[in-house]
């Protein structure tokens, strides 16, 4: 899947997969704690009912809320259900934290930063997160950092990979073992000819950028109304 997405087509992937849960609305959850979320959720709901679309809406502050409100069925549905986080979660690994089904999908609307590279792999089919490089150069933080390339090597270089690879070492001969040692001392010296070493230096210096925030979400959704021609109605005060 191709994590960039634009509001269009974001909304096109959200819109799709809250028509196909025919037996439940899309269920929105946004951050209880600001008012750019206020905004958002106001702009996506006239849209969304603009478009004849279900959903509903619980205001929450954490991962357990979530669970309050969907109950079992994250973990257990047979059926396609749909869930929008707005200005929370993203810096979590959501799938992971959730314990969802495979045809439970989770879109999410979030100016906060770090993003979790997991939620931006394109292995990870489940989360769709509103997104772009573009929209990056409005981040409050300036970095450098090809954090869709980051995101997509994250499930290639697990750390039990790295301890695998470890134990494979370990049964050689000493002397095949001393040999190996000496060559990794060497490679070492030299970040870039490790690409697991290189990963991990990369993730760290973005992680420890610290908490910085990206476009604010209420713009993204004003830009989609514009685009969409859903904006005479709009009204954020």
């Amino acid at each position: 899947m191709v994590r960039e997405l634009r509001v269009e087509s974001f909304y096109a992937l959200l819109r799709d997969a809250a028509s196909a849960s025919s037996s439940s609305p899309l269920l929105i959850f946004p951050s209880a704690s600001d008012a750019d979320s206020l905004c958002t959720l106001k702009i996506i709901t006239h849209i969304l009912s603009s478009d004849s679309l279900r959903y509903s809406v619980y205001p929450v502050s954490s991962f357990n809320d979530v669970e309050k409100y969907a109950g079992l069925n994250l973990h257990s549905s047979k059926e396609s259900i749909s869930l929008l986080l707005i200005n929370w979660g993203c810096h979590r690994d959501i799938r992971r934290f959730l314990k969802v089904s495979p045809e439970v999908r989770i879109f999410v609307i979030d100016s906060h930063r770090p993003i979790h590279l997991h939620n931006l792999s394109k292995q990870n089919s489940q989360v769709i997160i509103l997104y772009s490089q573009e929209d990056e150069h409005h981040a409050d933080l300036a970095y450098d950092f090809d954090t869709s390339a980051l995101a997509n090597a994250s499930d290639l270089n697990s750390d039990d990979e790295i301890d695998a690879d470890s134990d494979s070492d370990d049964s050689d001969s000493d002397d095949d073992a001393e040999e190996e040692n000496r060559k990794r001392r060497r490679l070492s010296e030299d970040p870039a000819s490790d690409p697991v070493k290189l990963y991990g230096k990369l993730k760290a210096g973005y992680y420890k950028l610290g908490t910085f925030h990206g476009k604010p979400s209420g713009c993204l959704m004003f830009e989609l109304a514009h685009s969409l021609r859903k904006t005479l109605t709009i009204c954020c005060g």
